[in-house]
């Protein structure tokens, strides 16, 4: 008489294999996308330090501007 129980255990055998794939091919998946999530915040991050280091040395560049102007002013009033 014809069985089918090794048939049963090889489509059983197919959904573990087929659910483990499933599970692997999402692990990648969340993966690939917490990378660029992670990239994406470290570029936004790096934008507003190099803003901040930017706005920094132009508020430096403008005191020294700011106060050469105002030497100058003075040294030209009062001579």
């Amino acid at each position: 008489m014809f069985s089918t129980f090794p048939v049963a255990t090889l489509i059983a055998a197919l959904n573990v294999a087929l659910a483990a794939a499933f599970v692997t091919a999402l692990v990648a998946a969340l993966d690939i996308a917490l990378d660029i999530a992670l990239a994406a915040a470290l570029d936004i991050a790096l934008d507003i330090a190099l803003d901040i280091a930017l706005a920094a040395a132009l508020a430096a560049a403008l005191d020294v501007t700011l106060a050469a102007a105002l030497a100058t002013a003075l040294h030209t009033n009062f001579n």
